[in-house]
């Protein structure tokens, strides 16, 4: 546990931004096997080394997800299908913990329907309503022409 403490505090795991009980799993991890492939991963999508510790601070889980089922094909989709771009991700880290199937594409369908692109962390507010209602007040503004 040694090592991929001394990891996770040189990503920024320290002091007032220590670990809790809600991600003490990442101690248990393999830094080579598990952590690195994560990082990694979100480098080569273009975000900085600095980005990335600041995104997997803010969300431990990132480093949890799998590189081929979770983080892949979201980043994917989002950069692809819903032409997003990287800082958006970077602003907005718990967009991986979303389903692709159950929440990101169906939103993101409907959204491409009414003509509405908010910001990321709008279309992923919350529950469905949640969601709904923020797609229904841009479409009154857009309506009323503000």
């Amino acid at each position: 546990m040694k090592p991929t403490l001394k990891f996770l505090m040189k990503l920024g795991f320290a002091g007032s931004i220590s670990l809790t009980c809600q991600n003490t799993v990442l101690l248990v991890s393999s830094v080579e096997e598990t952590l690195v492939p994560k990082i990694e991963f979100l480098k080569c999508s273009g975000l900085s080394e600095s980005e990335v510790n600041c995104m997997v601070v803010r969300s431990p889980a990132l480093l949890t997800y799998s590189v081929e089922k979770n983080l892949k094909p979201k980043v994917e989709y989002f950069l692809n299908e819903m032409n997003g771009k990287v800082s958006e991700l970077k602003r907005f880290p718990p967009y991986f913990k979303f389903g692709l199937e159950g929440s990101i594409k169906p939103r993101h369908k409907v959204l491409v329907e009414n003509g509405v692109k908010p910001p990321l962390h709008l279309i992923l507010k919350g529950d469905d309503g949640g969601f709904y209602e923020t797609l229904i007040n841009t479409r009154l503004r857009k309506l009323d022409g503000r």
